[in-house]
C-alpha cells in the first residue's frame, strides 16, 4: 500500500505542476486550445512535441502502476470566468473526458485542482465489475510502408471486455518546416463476448516523395487522398515553351523556370470492427502543401538596384514573411478533423499583395470536409511588381478550389487539386539586345498539386492551389532601359489536406482521444497507424 500511496502522490504533484505551468506554456504556444479543451501537440507542430512527450514520460510509468486497481477519483475545476461555478467531474459519468483532458481543461480554466482520491482513468475504466483480472492475450498490428495491415481475431471464451488503442496514419510532408497532420489516437474499452469476430485494420501514413514526385494516399480502412493530379498546363503552351527553352520535357534546369510540383498525401484510417460492425474509426492526418518561387536570373546587372519578382521562400524556416501550408490533424476532441495552417508569402521587392492559399476543412460527423476555398490570383499592378501581360510577354495565373472528402465510415480523403501558370515570351527574334539564353530566362510553365486529405469517419478536404505569374514593372531586365523585356517569375502555393474524422460507438468507454503525434519529420517518411487490443475475463 505504501508504494502505491507514494506513486499516487507523485502523480498528483506532476499534474498540479502542469497546471501551474500552463499559463507559461500557453504563452510560448506549447499548449493550444482545440474544440472542447486544450490539445497537447496540435497538428502537431514540432515545437509542441517535446513538452508533450516529456509530460507523457512522467505520466505513463505512474499510470501503469494503477492499471488493474479499481478506485475512483474526482477532480474539481475552479473556473476563473464569471458565471462558471466550481463543479466536480467524474470520468465514469463523462467517458469522453480523460485524466489528461481534465487536467488540461483545468489548466485552461483556472489554477486550482483539488483531488479526493487520485487514481488514473485506466484504473477507473472497468469499475462496473465486469472484469476481475488483468488484461491479457494482447495483439498489436502496425501498418506497412504504404499498405494497411489487417488482422482477424476471435474473442477468447470467457472474455468480458476488450481494451484497445487505435491510431490512424499520419499525413506526409516534403519539408522539415511544413508539418504533416497527425493521425488520431483513441484509447478505451468495450464489452465483448467469447466467439465474436474482431477485425483490426491499421492505416498507413501518407508520404511526401519530394516536391517533384506525386504521392499515393496511405492505405487503410479508408484511403488517404493522393497528390497525383495531372498537370493542367495546356498542351500547346507546353510544346511552345519547351521549344523555346530547348530543354527536353520542360524540366527545370539551365536557368529555366518550368516545374511540376506535388504536395504530400493524406494518411489512411484505422478501425476496429466487431462482427462486421465498425466500433472505432481513427482518422488519418492530412498531407502538407507546397511553396516555391521561380524568377528570371539577373547576370551582371547593368545598374545597381536591379530586381526580380521573387517571393519570400526558404526551406529552413516557415512563418513570419512566408509560411508553408500544413496538414491538418485527424479527429480529436469531438471527433472532427482539423484543418492545417494557411500558406502565404509576399514578394521581396514589394510587401503587397500577400499571396495566400487555404487548407482543406476537416471532416465532421461522418461528412467529408470541404476543399480549401479558392483565392483568385492578383491582377492589379503594384509600383514594383505587376501581374499584367505586355504585347510581347504573356503572363497567365490560375487558382483552383480544393476537393471535398468522401462521407461515411470508410471515407477516402480528398485528392489534391492542381493549378497552373506560365510566362510566354513572344518578342520577335530580331529585337535588339536579345540575350543568347532569352528562351530560358523569360519562359516557363508551372503547376502545383495540393495536399491530400486524411481518411476517416468522413474524409478530410484537400487544400486549394494557387499559381501566380508576375513581372517587374518598375524597370527593364537587369535595370537596363535599353532592354526589350521585363524580368518575370512565378509563385506556387498549395494548401495542405485536412484530417479525417474519428468515430466512437456510443457503447464504447473512451479513456483518451487526441492526436497520436506520429507525423513524419520530412520527405520519404511515413507515420504509420497501429492498433493494440487485450482482453480481460
Amino acid at each position: 500500500m505504501c508504494p502505491l500511496f507514494v506513486l499516487a502522490v507523485c502523480f498528483l504533484l506532476v499534474d498540479v505542476l502542469m497546471v501551474a505551468c500552463a499559463g507559461t506554456l500557453r504563452g510560448f504556444g506549447l499548449l493550444r486550445r482545440h474544440n472542447r479543451g486544450i490539445a497537447c501537440g496540435g497538428h502537431p507542430r514540432k515545437e509542441y512535441e517535446a513538452p508533450c512527450k516529456e509530460y507523457e514520460a512522467l505520466r505513463t510509468p505512474v499510470a501503469s502502476a494503477f492499471r488493474n486497481t479499481h478506485s475512483t477519483y474526482r477532480i474539481f475545476i475552479v473556473s476563473s470566468s464569471a458565471g462558471d461555478s466550481s463543479r466536480p467531474i467524474s470520468p465514469s459519468s463523462r467517458p469522453g473526458l480523460t485524466r489528461r483532458r481534465l487536467v488540461a481543461g483545468a489548466a485552461w480554466a483556472a489554477p486550482v485542482v483539488v483531488a479526493s482520491s487520485v487514481i488514473p482513468a485506466y484504473a477507473a475504466s472497468d469499475e462496473e465489475g465486469e472484469c476481475t483480472g488483468p488484461y491479457e492475450d494482447s495483439t498489436m498490428i502496425t501498418a506497412g510502408d504504404g499498405v494497411k495491415k489487417v488482422a482477424v481475431l476471435t474473442v477468447p471464451a470467457g472474455a468480458k471486455r476488450m481494451r484497445f488503442t487505435a491510431v490512424g496514419g499520419a499525413g506526409g510532408t516534403n519539408y522539415t518546416v511544413a508539418d504533416a497532420g497527425s493521425g488520431a489516437m483513441v484509447e478505451g474499452s468495450m464489452a465483448v463476448r467469447g466467439g465474436q469476430t474482431i477485425t483490426l485494420t491499421a492505416g498507413s501514413g501518407g508520404i511526401g516523395n519530394g516536391e517533384l514526385k506525386p504521392a499515393e494516399g496511405g492505405d487503410g480502412y479508408g484511403v488517404g487522398g493522393s497528390s497525383k493530379a495531372s498537370s493542367p498546363v495546356p498542351a500547346n503552351v507546353v510544346s511552345a515553351i519547351n521549344d523555346l527553352t530547348r530543354i527536353s520535357g520542360g524540366v527545370t534546369g539551365r536557368g529555366g523556370m518550368s516545374a511540376v510540383l506535388y504536395s504530400a498525401s493524406g494518411g489512411g484510417s484505422s478501425a476496429i470492427e466487431v462482427d462486421g460492425v465498425p466500433m472505432i474509426v481513427a482518422g488519418g492526418g492530412g498531407g502538407a502543401g507546397v511553396l516555391a518561387s521561380y524568377a528570371t536570373v539577373l547576370p551582371n546587372p547593368a545598374n545597381a538596384g536591379a530586381v526580380r519578382p521573387t517571393a519570400h521562400y526558404s526551406l529552413d524556416s516557415s512563418g513570419g514573411e512566408h509560411q508553408f501550408s500544413t496538414g491538418g490533424g485527424a479527429g480529436s476532441g469531438d471527433g472532427d478533423g482539423s484543418p492545417g495552417f494557411v500558406g502565404f508569402t509576399s514578394y521581396e521587392a514589394q510587401s503587397e499583395p500577400i499571396l495566400t492559399v487555404n487548407p482543406g476543412s476537416g471532416a465532421a460527423g461522418g461528412v467529408g470536409g470541404a476543399g480549401g476555398e479558392k483565392l483568385n490570383p492578383p491582377t492589379v499592378d503594384g509600383s514594383v511588381i505587376g501581374f499584367s501581360s505586355t504585347s510581347t510577354q504573356k503572363l497567365v495565373s490560375t487558382a483552383t478550389a480544393g476537393a471535398a472528402g468522401a462521407s461515411g465510415f470508410r471515407a477516402k480523403g480528398a485528392d489534391g487539386v492542381a493549378s497552373y501558370s506560365y510566362q510566354w515570351d513572344q518578342t520577335p527574334e530580331g529585337t535588339d539586345n536579345r540575350p543568347s539564353n532569352a528562351g530560358e530566362l523569360f519562359n516557363g510553365y508551372q503547376s502545383v498539386v495540393s495536399g491530400g486529405g486524411g481518411a476517416g469517419y468522413g474524409g478530410g478536404g484537400s487544400g486549394a492551389a494557387l499559381s501566380v505569374s508576375a513581372r517587374v514593372v518598375s524597370q527593364k531586365w537587369n535595370n537596363d532601359s535599353a532592354r526589350a523585356r521585363y524580368a518575370v517569375g512565378s509563385v506556387q502555393l498549395a494548401g495542405g489536406g485536412a484530417g479525417g474524422g474519428t468515430f466512437m460507438d456510443s457503447t464504447v468507454r473512451i479513456m483518451d482521444l487526441g492526436w497520436a503525434l506520429n507525423a513524419p519529420n520530412g520527405p520519404g517518411e511515413r507515420g504509420a497507424g497501429y492498433i493494440e487490443v487485450a482482453f480481460c475475463f
